[in-house]
Formats: C-alpha cells, structure tokens, sequence
C-alpha cells in the first residue's frame, strides 16, 4: 500500500517544486498556485505518511518483540519531554513498583508513551503535574499517563481512537497536529495483544493507559477492518492481485 500512496505522490510534489524553483519566466498568478499546490501537496504528504505508519504499525510481522527494560524507555521518554513540559510550567513525575524487563517492540512502544505525553501535556493547565507510572501483573504491563486537562468526554473516546479524529467531531488534518496520536497507542497496543483505556482522573483529568500483554497474540487496530477493505479496492482497481495490506 505504502508504494501505490507515496510514488505518485513524490512525483507530483517533485515537479511542483521544480516548477517553482524560478527557471521558468511564470506570471505571478500561476506561481502562487504552484506554491498552493505544494503546501496542499505537503499537507496530503502528511497524512499519507500517517496512514503508512499505521498500518505498519498494525501488522504483526512488523512487530520486533525483544527484552526491554520497560521503566527504563519510558523513563528515556520522560526525559525527551522534560524541556517543553519545563516551558509550559508542567512537572512530570514517574512511578514504579519495580524494574519491568519484558518482550516488547521497542521503537513501538517508545512512539505510543511519546505520543501520550505529548497528548497529556498539550492538554495540561500551567503549573500542573502529569503522573506517570508504570506497573505489571501475570502476562502484562502497563504505562499510565494522567494529567489534569478538562479530559475527554466517555462518548467520545473510542472515537479519538481512530485515525485523524479530533475533538470537534471531524475527521480532518488541522494544523498543529494530524488528529493521530491517541489512533498510534492504541494501534501499538493492539499489536502487543493489549489495549489503550481512556478513563476520568479522580479530581479532574485524563488518564491514559498503555496496556501490552506479553503473552498473547496481537489483536487488530480498531480501524483495521475498514483499511483491509480499502486495501482490497486498491487491489482491484490496480494493485497486484492478492496484495497484502502491510507491503
């Protein structure tokens, strides 16, 4: 899929930014639709890579379990974040009940904690504390994030779920932010045979938690069924026959 998305597509914004290099005496009307036309191409870029590493992320043959110190990455991660939550006047705090070592893909789950502190401090008031902690059970872990925020609504949280949804409802790519970051951690939850779990903060708040198992087999994304139809139109109407949704 990522080849019948992104080809076409590097050789549209390729002869865009040719046009716009200047060689060409062009009038000015039609230099600035050629530069509307690479920031449109741009923004479709965005979402395509979005797409792309979704559907990556879901499928099992591209999930590289190995032995991690599971505290020790989201500790890694915390640290990666200190800086912006120290701009915005938000203290991070991390707990444990003790050291994880466990089978998980690494680079995944560094991208789902990232992508849930990142959502948790873009929520958060100045001069709040988002708690983050990390603790296990038989055949699991888990990585909760809480913050103080005006959380989200149970109607809808398994909606934000999916990918490019926001919190007014739409289904768009607005800037600041491609609507994905919720749809990535429960993706690679998902392919840990787990779940992410969006429940109220007792005193106000959000809280997030990234749940992997280490024993059972992954289970699909939440919008996996629509992308393997969508997959198999592709097919249809050019792609190889029998073509995989993870190519």
């Amino acid at each position: 899929m990522n080849h019948h998305l992104r080809t076409p597509l590097t050789a549209m914004l390729g002869h865009a930014e040719l046009l716009g290099e200047g060689h060409l005496d062009l009038p000015d009307e039609a230099r600035h639709s050629i530069e509307c036309l690479q920031r449109a191409g741009g923004r479709l870029q965005d979402v395509v890579l979005g797409i792309c590493e979704l559907v990556d992320i879901a499928c099992a043959d591209r999930t590289a379990r190995r032995e991690v110190d599971l505290m020790g990455l989201v500790s890694d991660v915390v640290a990666d974040y200190r800086p912006s939550a120290h701009r915005q006047g938000i203290r991070l705090q991390v707990e444990t009940d003790e050291v994880h070592v466990c089978s998980i893909d690494r680079h995944h789950v560094r991208r789902a904690v990232g992508e849930l502190l990142d959502n948790a401090l873009a929520h958060s008031p100045g001069g709040s504390t988002v708690d983050v902690s990390v603790t296990g059970s038989e055949g699991s872990v888990s990585v909760c994030i809480r913050d103080r925020g005006r959380g989200i609504k149970p109607a809808d949280r398994e909606r934000l779920t999916r990918p490019f949804e926001r919190e007014d409802g739409c289904a768009r790519l607005v800037d600041g932010g491609r609507g994905l970051g919720l749809a990535v951690a429960a993706t690679v939850a998902g392919s840990h045979g787990g779940r992410l779990t969006l429940t109220d903060r007792r005193g106000g708040g959000l809280t997030a938690c990234l749940e992997l198992s280490v024993e059972r087999t992954p289970g699909p994304a939440p919008w996996q069924s629509v992308a393997t139809a969508w997959s198999a139109g592709l097919s249809k109407t050019g792609g190889p026959e029998g073509e995989r949704l993870c190519t």
